[in-house]
């Protein structure tokens, strides 16, 4: 079902056309002077149109203030100039420069400069700043494809009054600049104050969590720093282990190599341990051969002694010698076998 289309809603379309039309004219038209001088020395964001919309009837009605509202306004901004001796006011402190006259009788111009302020308050930029992008089209939104459907001036303007929306100012509108009253003014000067002061209200609040974080990172990059450190370090182990790993390795297999050279060397010993069993035994029975032989050799020096002793010179006597070895020589045949024996003990 289609909603109804109410007088008011008609005629708040036909203004919003025409400021977008005179805004493009004023553009388009010829001047001496180009749009960004002509602002600069006006001092104000917004181009002063030829021809304004009466001022509505019942401004004052428009934006009811209440005195309580009044009097926390004048608190929020006491005047610029403050008693001798006393704190900075609060328009020192913010550095807004506004006259007393703006509260009694705003004009246009000084309501442009609040404005201004109020911009470079909220996006933390100057307005000088935003007329340069105004007018090289240098205008950075998150939907770029949006662009090329609305003129430049009329999405400037769609940009401002979405931030003044965050201010509760969302049917803020060209008449409250060039046609102020003061009701109005002090609407606009309510809402930034408001704005400034919860936003010192949570910067106060939240200068220990700010603290906290700076703490939070700063232990976080030490922590890196310690992480760095343990990963060289861990990397110059790995390496270390890497290299020992490989001299293990290679001990390892020198040490295969060891135990097959023991093991052969263990057959060889084995072999040459059973060869030198056969002949120490082969020793022992040849001293035993040399020892019989020694004794035989002894027992038959004696008997040589015997038989010197029993020599007769007188052959007559020799013939009556009844002798078993007689007419051979019996000494000889027993020196050559101890001889024998002896050479052979030598050469083993």
């Amino acid at each position: 079902m289609a909603r109804p289309v109410t007088q008011q809603s008609l005629q708040q379309h036909e203004d919003a056309q025409q400021a977008s039309v005179q805004q493009v004219q004023l553009l388009q038209a010829p001047m001496d002077l180009t749009p960004l001088q002509t602002q600069q020395q006006q001092h104000a964001f917004y181009p002063v149109p030829s021809a304004l919309p009466p001022p509505p009837t019942n401004s004052a009605a428009e934006y009811p203030v209440s005195p309580s509202l009044q009097q926390t306004f004048q608190g929020m901004l006491p005047p610029a100039t403050p008693a001798s001796g006393g704190p900075p006011g609060g328009r020192s402190r913010r550095g807004i420069d506004c006259p007393d006259s703006l509260w009694k009788d705003p004009q246009p111009e000084e309501v442009q400069g609040l404005l201004s302020v109020a911009i470079e308050l909220l996006l933390g930029i100057s307005t000088q700043k935003l007329r340069q992008e105004e007018m090289s089209g240098d205008v950075k939104v998150p939907t770029p494809d949006s662009v090329a459907a609305l003129p430049l001036p009329m999405f400037v303007f769609l940009h401002i009054h979405v931030y003044m929306g965050v201010l509760g100012l969302s049917d803020f509108n060209r008449t409250h600049v060039f046609s102020p009253t003061p009701q109005s003014v002090l609407r606009l000067g309510v809402a930034l104050c408001c704005f400034l002061r919860q936003r010192e209200a949570v910067q106060s609040e939240a200068g220990s969590l700010a603290e906290a974080l700076q703490q939070t990172q700063l232990a976080a990059a030490r922590a890196e720093e310690d992480l760095r450190h343990t990963e060289q370090q861990l990397q110059r182990m790995t390496s270390e282990r890497d290299a020992q790993h490989q001299h293990a390795v290679k001990l390892r297999k020198e040490q295969q190599a060891l135990k097959a050279s023991v093991s052969s060397l263990e057959v060889e010993l084995t072999s040459a341990q059973d060869k030198r069993a056969l002949q120490e035994k082969q020793q022992h029975r040849l001293q035993q051969e040399l020892r019989e032989a020694a004794q035989e050799l002894t027992r038959l020096q004696q008997q040589r002694e015997e038989f010197k002793d029993q020599i007769v010179h007188s052959p007559n006597k020799w013939q009556g010698f009844d002798c078993p070895m007689k007419g051979r020589d019996c000494v000889a045949p027993c020196n050559s076998r101890v001889s024998l024996l002896s050479h052979s003990l030598e050469l083993r």
